[in-house]
Order: C-alpha cells, then structure tokens, then sequence
C-alpha cells in the first residue's frame, strides 16, 4: 500500500456530479463530513480505499468507472518522471490486488462486483498507457524502465553490502541488464557512477564492495558491460588488464621438427568419447598460467595427412571410405598428426589469444564419459586425470558462467564438457578463417536446419563474442571438417597469397554445395 498512498496523495478537484455518490462513500473511510470532503478535494488514495472495498453495495457502472479514469487521466499531473514511475507502480499494485480479489469471489452470487473490478483493471491499464505516452514510451518500455532501475538499485546500493545477494539478482536479470534507465543510463554507466561516487566520498567499504561484485559481473559473458569502462573506473589496480605472452611463450618453447613441420607436445592429454570406441576425433589438454589464465588445447586427428591429397576433389570422392579411420584415431600411447588449437582464457572468460598449429602428440589416456564421472568423485591416485578435469570443468565454469552441479549427481558432465569446447573450437576456428581471408566452411542455420556456405554466416553459439560456427572436430566421420583441414594445409600452414586462396574457395563451391545435397 505505501506505494499506492505515494502516489495517491496528490490532490484533485472533483467537478463532476458523477462522483457524488464515490463522495459519499468515501466520506464514511475518512470520518470526514460529506461537505466538507467535497470542498477540501478528494485524495486519491481515497479512491483506492474504495476500490479495495467494494461489496455488492457500492458496485460501480462502467459508465462511473470510465468517467472516473477519464478524470484522473485529465487532472493527474507527473512533474517528473520519477512520480510517473511511482503512479506505474502504485497502479500495478492497485491492479494486483484487484486481481486478487477476484479470485476470492464467487462468480455467480458477485458476478456485479467481478465485473466492475475487471473494467477497473481495463480502465488501470489505459491509464499507464496514457501516462507511459507522455514520455514517448510504451506502456512495456516504461515498465521495463522501472523494473531496470529497481534490480540496479538493489544491485548496487544495497541496504547492506551483501554480495551473494548482489550476484543472484545479477544471475536472475541477465536480460533485464541489457536495458537502461529513464536518463538512457545502461548498467555500464550506473556501475562507473556508483564506483566514482564510492571513490569522491572516500567509501572504502562501498568500494570494496562494487570491486567484489564486479568481479563476477564480468564473468558473465552474456551480459554486455563495457569491460574496459569499468577497468577504468577501477584504476585498472583491482582486476588484472591481461596482457599475458603465455600462449606465445608456450608455442615458442615446444620443439618444432622441421622434417615433419609440426610443433611436439608433451602436455599430458585426454581425449572423452563414447564407451569402446575405436575412432577418437579429439582431445583436450589444459594448463593454469602464472598469471591466472587457462591454456586450454583442443586436438583434432590429422586426417589429411593420412595420404597425398594432390587434388581437391579427391578430398570429396570416396575419401570417408578409403581412409583407414583406425590408423587416424588418437589411440593412447600412440604418436598421432593432429591439427591444435591452444586458446588463452583469462579467469573472467575472456579468449586473450589463440594459435592453431600442426602438431605431433601422444594422448595419455583415453576415458570413456563413465569414466570421466567416476574420476571426478573417486579418492584413487588418479591426480594428473583429477587435475586436468578438474581444471576443465572450472574452466566451463568461467565459459557458461555457472557452477556444475554435483559431479556425483551429473551423469552427463563429460559430454557437456566436451560438447562446450568442441563448440568454442568451431566458433574459433570460424573466425580465423574470416579474420585471415582464408576460404572456410561455415555453418548456417538454427542448430535444426544447417546449411553448409562459403560465406561467413550467423549462428548461434552461446558465445557472445562469436556468432558464427565452422564444423572442425569429425574430420573421420565428416567431410565439412576434413575439407576445413584441407583449407588450413593449402592455405593457414604456409604462405600463399589472396590469388591462391581465391582459386581455393572456387574449386570448394561445388564440393560445399554436393554437402547440402547429403
């Protein structure tokens, strides 16, 4: 109600005879003689009083209603944007409790009653979208707004400083977030207010408080803060401004043999795929940094390298069936061609860098998604295996921005690992081939209805930063992938210039094409 007597307290001066009768009524609320009532203007949280007590007595006609709304929207006066967002609320509360009421009554003995109250609820949404019209808004924007402020304002002015709190409001609004106040303030600009503030008033709890929070907020990757904004308005002295050489530092220092062309690693690697399989595309390795950074590498079977492709089309024609799989996939103990992608992710989720090279490895183990469960919550002295999941499934966490529930009781936590980073390896994949002009295969569509291009095309992959996919994982079950690995040998692993490229992506048009007929 507080909201409600808010609003209501301005005064308007009834002239019509319409409303008598409402006088009178309300006269009996306010102990107030009916004259006089009438002379000293009509608050309007009477007219609220009235309506949270109709009875089969005072039902009102829609003509009463309708004239009373007409008034209101006439008389009533928003000096500000803020009591116009006060009269939103107070009439939603209003509108609420009507509801409400409603639902308590029988519908045959009040049916007069429930229909005036459903014609108030009518008459209460007209009037927001006269007051919203005001301000150039729909009456959705405008509560929108309100709805935008009220979350900021818990967020970041809480009556205490309670960062749980803080973080599950964030969680729960990710969407709301994305809007912005009546002044056209996006979150971005509220968060830098209030640190600025923190800082002017030498509030160092204040302060403390926003840099704890923010540390999370900018782990949520599908938020859309400015990040640089907020480093600014830190000082850049709270959150590390990553300009980490790791991944360079780490490709520098593998032993590169010059008679095969591929880079020698020696991380210890896992590849997860089904119960007794024999044919295993991928395998991931990761490293924590000094500097608080992941290394993760994805490995994908080197299935070009398998035979001498001196022809595009011998790529295409029968090659699934001629290529012994066996021999491509990453056994472990056994030195196989691969193609890597090292990619550095900071611990707020950001891709920092990436490089995709040729590459020699051997794989250390190789887990089924059964034994990736029984791992992660066995106590055997397992702990290069413990690490590495460990490290993985943290690394997703940063990645989705969200925990995993309890390993014990996620029966699929190795499939959706998997699944994550073998996306981000496509997402990658797919922007380097844009980035450097090199003819790539996209994917198009809604996740249903795929369609293979040459043109780099929109996809949605759950990684804000990336919106378009290259299929790059199955190069022994799926010919997208083994053409892409046939680009990245023709055109990425050695220098060859735009007219070459040029002639590439002409000679796969019809090879893209013959993968839409399949």
């Amino acid at each position: 109600m507080s909201n409600v007597i808010e609003l209501f307290k301005t005064k308007v001066p009834i002239r019509k005879k319409v409303f008598h009768s409402i006088l009178s009524a309300h006269a009996n609320f306010n102990n107030m003689n009916y004259s006089r009532f009438k002379k000293e203007n009509i608050e309007l949280k009477i007219l609220s009083v009235y309506f949270f007590n109709m009875n089969n007595d005072n039902v009102l006609s829609k003509q009463v209603i309708r004239n009373i709304f007409n008034y209101l929207s006439l008389n009533l006066k928003y000096n500000s944007f803020n009591y116009a967002i006060k009269a939103i609320v107070s009439l939603n509360e209003l509108k609420n409790h009507i509801t409400y009421k409603i639902g308590t009554l029988d519908n045959e003995i009040d049916s007069n009653v429930i229909e005036s109250l459903k014609f108030i609820n009518y008459n209460i949404d007209l009037l927001k979208v006269i007051i919203s019209q005001k301000y150039d808004l729909t009456c959705e924007s405008f509560e929108k707004i309100i709805d935008f402020e009220k979350v900021v304002k818990e967020i970041l002015k809480p009556e205490t400083y309670d960062e749980a709190k803080a973080i599950k409001l964030v969680m729960d609004n990710v969407k709301l977030l994305h809007y912005h106040d009546h002044r056209h303030r996006t979150f971005t600009d509220l968060i830098c207010n209030y640190i600025d503030y923190a800082k002017i008033k030498n509030n160092d709890e204040q302060y403390n408080y926003y840099k704890n929070i923010i540390k999370y907020i900018l782990n949520i990757r599908n938020i859309g803060v400015n990040k640089k904004r907020i480093y600014q308005a830190l000082n850049s002295s709270i959150i590390d401004v990553y300009d980490s050489d790791a991944l360079n530092n780490k490709i520098n220092n593998m032993n590169f043999n010059i008679e095969t062309g591929r880079y020698e690693i020696d991380d210890f690697i896992i590849s997860i795929d089904s119960n007794n399989t024999i044919k295993i595309d991928d395998a991931l390795s990761i490293e924590s940094t000094a500097n608080k950074t992941y290394i993760l590498g994805i490995h994908i079977t080197d299935i070009y390298s398998l035979r001498n492709f001196n022809d595009i089309y011998c790529c295409n024609s029968l090659l699934l069936e001629n290529i012994n799989k066996a021999q491509g996939s990453l056994r472990a103990s056994a030195k196989r061609n691969t193609i890597s992608l090292f990619v550095e992710i900071s611990e707020l989720g950001e891709i920092l860098n990436y490089r995709i090279v040729p590459s020699i490895l051997t794989v250390d183990r190789n887990l089924s998604y059964t034994d990736v469960s029984k791992i992660m919550y066995s106590s055997e002295n397992t702990t290069k295996i413990q690490k590495t999941l460990a490290d993985l499934t943290s690394l997703y966490s940063v990645l989705e921005n969200k925990n995993l529930p309890q390993f014990i009781s996620l029966s699929n936590v190795a499939s959706v690992l998997v699944t994550k980073f073998m996306l981000l390896n496509g997402c990658i994949y797919s922007e380097y081939f844009n980035k450097n002009n090199i003819p790539g295969i996209y994917v198009a569509g809604d996740g249903e209805n795929n369609i293979y291009t040459l043109e780099k095309s929109k996809y949605y992959t759950g990684f804000p930063e990336f919106n378009s996919y290259s299929k790059t994982t199955s190069p022994i079950y799926d010919k997208s992938s083994l053409l892409c690995q046939y680009v990245l040998h023709q055109c990425a692993f050695r220098n060859v210039p735009n007219a070459y490229k040029d002639i590439i992506r002409y000679r796969l048009r019809p090879l893209v094409e013959d993968l839409n007929k399949k």
